[in-house]
């Protein structure tokens, strides 16, 4: 997957649906120690409030922005996931456009 978005795409791929499918799938079989994966989504939540506190918002602005660009994988990766599966199928997906 390259071109313009492809990283995005790959993060909200990776953090929104194989990594809580992968972690949840094995938690039974692994005793719950799968679930220790789900540690990335704070330490991603970290990462993100520091690169927005360098470029100036506060802190409390960095949080909240953090928690919701984290918060945000889950439902990209579905609508992803979504198109794909609609394009493979042949159907065309409608524009939504907001006014």
């Amino acid at each position: 997957m390259t071109g313009i978005g492809a990283r995005e795409v790959r993060s909200n791929l990776f953090g929104g649906a194989m990594l809580p499918a992968v972690a949840l799938g094995l938690a039974w079989p692994l005793m719950g120690l799968s679930l220790v994966a789900l540690l990335g989504y704070p330490l991603l939540t970290l990462r993100i409030i520091h690169s927005i506190r360098l470029r100036g918002m506060t802190e409390r602005e960095a949080r909240i922005y953090a928690v919701f660009c984290v918060i945000g994988k889950i439902p990209s990766a579905y609508g992803q996931i979504r198109y794909w599966l609609r394009h493979a199928r042949g159907r065309r997906t409608s524009l939504i456009e907001y006014k």
